[in-house]
């Protein structure tokens, strides 16, 4: 079994997310955000410290107070598992994990085979989508996911009456999660593409409703795409975004027609609902 090591980063909240996204490109398989910390995790034989090196550079991190550490041989994911908690969200919705027995009923339950990954309910932009699309009415309406993760906000879509969903993720693990949990929840009219927003399978040219969790530049990369498939009166949702990026975000939107009706934040994390005009 390779060995893991475990990358010790010091550095804010922002600069975290900006981190996630490009340790990604270097093989990285998972985090663990903490305050004033990131921790990443790669197998020994793709780490690359000049790769890295080169990374922190660009950001103008200092690697003084990098700390690189090999971790004991098991299996993580059988670890990650014992401490991942159900996710409520109020009393109306449940995030669980297949060996979750919980005592009591939810209105809206979702399964989700936890992987180490971004997208297990957990983190603040996945719950503040969710409570979203816990108070739309999505019956009948054709919704697109756009970088999907494990899936949580597509599968959340279907049950709330979505007639179909398409997403789509540029991550291989994120293609394998997608799949294992529409088997979990009985998702029928759930279809995941691997690829970009350009690149994905998709069956329709508009949507009633587009979902973008992601993070602050690729949502303002990717907006004019987003607008284009939306019709007039269809809505977006996007979080994945600190409190101080939500006014470019709207600025950007509203060079593409769309405009802003409501937002809400969760420790300066924000979540935003538009409207194509």
């Amino acid at each position: 079994m390779d060995t893991f090591l475990e990358i010790e980063i010091p550095c804010n909240e922002e600069t975290q997310e900006t981190l996630i996204a490009t340790l990604d490109q270097l093989e990285f398989d998972s985090y663990w955000q903490e305050d004033g910390c990131l921790k990443a995790y790669v197998m020994e034989s793709r780490f690359v410290a000049e790769a890295l090196d080169a990374l922190l550079t660009q950001l103008n991190i200092s690697s003084s107070g990098v700390k690189i550490s090999k971790l004991e041989n098991k299996n993580w994911n059988e670890e990650w598992e014992k401490n991942f908690d159900p996710v409520i969200i109020d009393t109306r919705a449940v995030i669980k994990a297949p060996f979750h027995n919980l005592p009591e009923k939810f209105p809206l339950e979702i399964l989700i085979q936890p992987k180490m990954s971004f997208g297990t309910g957990h983190h603040e932009t996945t719950r503040l989508m969710v409570e979203y699309l816990l108070e739309l009415d999505l019956s009948g309406k054709n919704v697109m996911d756009a970088g999907t993760g494990t899936g949580v906000l597509a599968i959340v879509a279907e049950k709330r009456g979505a007639a179909l969903v398409d997403a789509f993720d540029i991550e291989d693990w994120a293609f394998e999660n997608f799949k294992e949990n529409t088997i979990l929840n009985r998702g029928i009219n759930l279809k995941i593409s691997l690829g970009t927003i350009r690149e994905a399978d998709l069956r329709k040219t508009q949507y009633d409703l587009i979902l973008a969790n992601i993070q602050r530049n690729v949502l303002l990369e990717e907006m004019a795409q987003y607008a284009s498939k939306l019709g007039a009166g269809a809505e977006l949702l996007i979080s994945g975004f600190y409190t101080q990026d939500a006014d470019v975000l709207v600025e950007e939107a509203s060079r593409h027609g769309l405009e802003e009706l409501e937002r809400r934040s969760n420790n300066n994390w924000v979540a935003m609902k538009l409207r194509k005009l």
